[in-house]
């Protein structure tokens, strides 16, 4: 049998409103004979509060699924997705496999992506059912943790791809948001608006490795409190420290002043609680 290479474009229409998503139109390069699935752009995943749909139902928009968590706490999560298109054959169990791909980062360039995607959020498949009218479509749930080390807000796409070259993505958000805990409180004192207070914080990168850090004050209403250095290299943990200071100078008297200072890292980050 000769080889030949075809580029095909196919349009496909769902033959009802229960069959999935959103289909689109997708370029794909085959030798033949024929054989693969090209890769399909799914609607975005259903939550844990909508399982009671119709089980085959997706959203008809493409608004993505925003999946949350604070700053050194846990979240559970449980995502189900259904996968119109799926082919079955001698190669397939139904056990499929999952990554998440960075789409952008929003406002946030000092991030580690990479490393966000991959270690801060934890995903198995933990069941699949097969739906709609001919019992032909897999719905694949999935549950997981995320533990996010740091704040940020990420788009990304959630991509599940079987034996067979099946390849699914669906819109993601992940969104860490800052801890409500602090690191530690600093008090200081000044007597009067002509004197200052300072405290040194001696920091390392809690990593094997140096890191890049920035320091910022969580608002920025308050001038009483101000940094000597907001940016730097801190050495890896166990081998030195850097030295950041922090000034008060007391503009308003009688008046009780707080702030919250954030210490970035790409991987980590941690608060300090200033008050005086």
């Amino acid at each position: 049998m000769k080889a030949y290479k075809a580029t095909l474009c196919i349009a496909v229409r769902k033959n009802s409103p229960e069959d999935g998503g959103i289909w689109n139109m997708e370029e794909i390069v085959w030798f033949i004979p024929l054989k693969g699935t090209p890769i399909m752009y799914g609607a975005p995943l259903e939550e844990l509060q909508l399982r009671r749909q119709r089980p085959c139902q997706q959203s008809r928009t493409q608004e993505p699924l925003v999946i949350e968590g604070e700053v050194g706490t846990s979240a559970h999560i449980r995502l189900y997705a259904n996968l119109p298109g799926f082919v079955e054959d001698s190669k397939e169990n139904k056990l499929f496999q999952w990554r998440i791909l960075v789409n952008h980062c929003y406002g946030n360039d000092f991030l580690d992506s990479k490393f966000a995607v991959q270690k801060m959020i934890e995903i198995t498949q933990t069941g699949c059912d097969l739906v709609s009218t001919l019992k032909t479509i897999p719905r694949v749930e999935l549950s997981g943790i995320f533990r996010p080390a740091r704040s940020f807000r990420i788009s990304a796409f959630l991509c599940i791809s079987s034996k067979s070259g099946g390849v699914w993505r669906f819109p993601v958000i992940l969104n860490a948001h800052q801890s409500q805990k602090s690191e530690q409180r600093l008090e200081f004192t000044a007597s009067d608006p002509q004197t200052s207070d300072f405290r040194k914080l001696h920091l390392d990168s809690r990593e094997s490795k140096p890191a890049k850090f920035r320091a910022f004050f969580e608002t920025s209403k308050s001038k009483e409190f101000t940094l000597d250095v907001t940016e730097g290299i801190l050495p890896a943990r166990g081998s030195g420290y850097f030295t950041l200071t922090i000034k008060f100078s007391k503009r308003r008297g009688g008046i009780l002043s707080k702030e919250r200072l954030v210490i970035q890292t790409p991987r980590q980050e941690w608060i300090y609680e200033l008050t005086g």
